[in-house]
């Protein structure tokens, strides 16, 4: 399917809710890893048991062409193995302990297959699944939508910004690329698709309505959160997330910025934070 036969992007995510009490997504950020060994079994369990909304997770290719979960290029920080990760085997990769660097209660973590995390956690919880360097890794668009595909996690799926009434997409595919995220559109236009921003400059007006016919929402660094910026995004038909929250301030500011969901390592954290809000959250008018 031609790029040209998926509906815009823009499409997919209604308007943010009336101003009032609100309370954004949580996405618990390599699960909750504030707790447990990022991007394990471990952190995506205690995400879920934590009641994160979703867990955003990092996808690369094995040497031999299997889709698994690492966020690093290469292996020293997080396992005890060297070396571009990309570059083992998967049967290499999951010889690897993942776990022991954060504590010794977390020896044995492996390396996650990416169609293992679908299997367990697809339909459970909603999954923001972030392809990683997809420039240095011809065929990762490729094996990523063929794993959603034969988990049937293809379907019609529409995420709705803002407010109570958030009709959750089960799963949602984002990336620094857009050429990538356009690769991935066209082998499956019914997913939606968000695009991860780092610089005001990227926020545009006519660079986000590009972006907007390809992506369902923008994912802004957190020192983007402000809400004359959230608007413009919002203007453009794109929901917003926002990255990487880990103190209470931020987390309190970039929701009544306007943030349709917060990226934590601390998925609880979050809550409580927001329970503890006089008033709750009020979205700023226009937002």
């Amino acid at each position: 399917m031609h790029s040209a036969e998926r509906p815009p992007a823009s499409q997919a995510a209604a308007k943010p809710a009336a101003v009032g009490p609100f309370r954004p997504l949580v996405l618990a950020h390599r699960g909750a890893s504030a707790d447990a060994p990022e991007n394990t079994f471990a952190a995506f369990e205690l995400a879920l048991r934590q009641g994160a909304d979703y867990i955003e997770l990092d996808v690369q290719l094995s040497r031999d062409g299997v889709p698994f979960v690492l966020h690093d290029e290469k292996l020293e920080r997080t396992t005890d193995g060297r070396g571009i990760a990309s570059r083992r085997t998967m049967r290499e990769l999951e010889s690897l302990d993942a776990g022991g660097w954060f504590g010794e209660a977390y020896r044995g973590e492996r390396i996650p297959r990416f169609e293992e995390v679908l299997r367990r956690y697809g339909g459970k919880i909603g999954l923001l699944v972030e392809l990683k360097d997809p420039q240095l890794q011809p065929g990762l668009e490729r094996a990523v939508a063929a794993a959603l595909i034969r988990f049937g996690l293809t379907g019609e799926q529409r995420l709705e910004a803002g407010g109570p009434g958030w009709r959750r997409a089960p799963v949602i595919v984002q990336s620094f690329s857009l050429p990538s995220l356009k690769r991935l559109g066209e082998l499956m236009p019914s997913v939606p698709l968000g695009v991860i921003l780092s610089r005001e400059e990227e926020l545009e007006q006519s660079r986000l309505h590009e972006m907007a016919d390809i992506a369902t929402y923008a994912n802004l660094r957190k020192q983007l959160a402000q809400p004359k910026l959230v608007r413009r995004v919002h203007g453009s038909g794109m929901a917003v997330f926002v990255w990487t929250v880990d103190r209470r301030r931020e987390a309190v500011q970039a929701a009544a910025a306007g943030a349709d969901g917060i990226v934590t390592d601390g998925p609880d954290r979050f809550r409580d934070w927001i329970k503890k809000t006089p008033d709750g959250i009020r979205r700023p008018s226009g937002s």
